[in-house]
């Protein structure tokens, strides 16, 4: 009888993967999506930004835009440019270096003159009030959801303020009316190893009590259903964007945006470009240890960028970057995104796809577009000196004369 029993374990688990095999393989297909052609990108402006002697040409992962005309980066380990695109100034914050004690992962502009800032080493929070005061904030532990019984018995040993989680980069948001921080995160190897597949993946922390408020946002799309195999960590973060009291997520690899109220799922809607192609399944958790491997991968996958709103036009957008073959033709890395064919597509309110555009080749540098009220933002890194932050270009958003439906092949 046990026996019995067992085999029939057997082959559920087998039925059960294959079933998920073939889920995973559906996923990774773009939807069928009906397309209007309504809006496109039109340059509409360009100009130099000279930078001061010490502060080194933008090349980070971390930065922001704020208000069309503040754009701060990372440019050191303690330092954060400000730069005034408007009227072509920079300044340099310095922060105490016994505030910083792990990497700069994040910025968002919170205030007149503040900012917050996320970092690892341990997982914390930094407010800063420009030319006045830092400030370190602690991030508690998460008693995540999981089936990882490693994990479950190292978190049970932690102290409350010691972090079990992973924060992603330049996933942060901030609630001003109810001092709340949004934060896109992981458990601890949650996008290697088995039994993460229910574990939450973003949080909402109370400035004013110094907890966490809503835990929430379990993996879901091509995430949930990797099974013992990974996307690698970058490909396994999430961006976040904040509209009002909705919380809009999504990952580079998946077809979708999921968006949430107040820790609850709303829903998901698909997000693609007419050009969007199959999306790489998961690697082996054992190849993807390789660093040659995984920078194959994530050099040659398409991808999508940050999802984003244009308050005039209360238009949605998102660029997609398009599979390349991750070698040039003297055998080097190409940039990962700099010389894909990349298209951002727009969404109106009812997340109804309304037109689409395709950059120059080689205009859009790897940490993307900087979003407008009525456009993007660019700095060609093509052009870039020493001294200068490249040549910026703005688009804008126009309508166009007429509307022409197509369907995704």
């Amino acid at each position: 009888m046990k026996f019995v029993q067992v085999l029939f374990l057997l082959l559920f688990l087998t039925a059960c993967q294959e079933d998920y095999s073939e889920a995973l393989q559906q996923e990774s297909i773009p939807p069928n999506v009906q397309f209007t052609n309504d809006f496109t990108l039109e340059l509409t402006d360009s100009l130099s930004i000279p930078l001061p002697q010490g502060i080194p040409n933008y090349l980070g992962l971390t930065d922001v835009l704020s208000g069309d005309s503040l754009f701060y980066f990372k440019y050191a380990s303690n330092k954060i440019a400000k730069v005034d695109i408007v009227n072509a100034r920079v300044d340099s914050i310095i922060l105490p270096p016994k505030i910083v004690t792990g990497n700069i992962l994040s910025i968002c502009v919170i205030g007149k003159d503040s900012i917050l800032l996320t970092q690892d080493m341990p997982q914390s929070l930094i407010l800063v009030k420009e030319r006045k005061s830092a400030k370190i904030i602690y991030l508690p532990k998460i008693n995540f959801t999981n089936d990882n019984e490693i994990f479950s018995k190292h978190t049970a040993a932690l102290n409350d303020r010691e972090g079990n989680f992973l924060l992603d980069y330049s996933s942060l948001a901030y609630d001003a009316k109810n001092k709340l921080v949004y934060l896109g995160l992981q458990a601890y190897d949650a996008y290697s190893f088995n039994g993460f597949e229910n574990s939450e993946r973003m949080a909402t922390f109370d400035l004013a009590t110094k907890e966490w408020k809503d835990i929430y946002a379990a993996p879901e799309g091509m995430l949930k259903l990797r099974a013992d195999k990974t996307y690698g960590y970058l490909m396994s973060q999430k961006k976040m964007l904040l509209k009002g009291d909705t919380v809009f997520a999504n990952y580079t690899n998946d077809h979708h945006i999921y968006y949430y109220q107040k820790g609850q799922p709303l829903g998901k809607f698909p997000h693609v470009s007419s050009q969007s192609k199959k999306l790489f399944l998961p690697m082996d958790a054992e190849a993807a240890e390789d660093v040659e491997t995984l920078k194959k991968y994530t050099h040659a996958a398409p991808s999508y960028s940050s999802f984003y709103y244009h308050e005039k036009l209360k238009l949605y957008s998102r660029l997609y970057f398009d599979q390349q073959e991750p070698f040039d033709a003297s055998g080097k890395y190409k940039p990962r995104n700099l010389w894909r064919d990349v298209y951002v597509t727009f969404l109106n309110e009812q997340f109804e796809h309304v037109g689409e555009f395709k950059f120059p080749n080689g205009s859009v540098p790897f940490n993307g577009a900087k979003p407008l009220a009525d456009g993007f933002l660019l700095f060609d890194v093509r052009q870039k000196t020493a001294d200068q932050l490249g040549l910026k270009y703005v688009y804008t958003i126009k309508p166009v004369d007429h509307q022409t439906s197509m369907i995704y092949e």
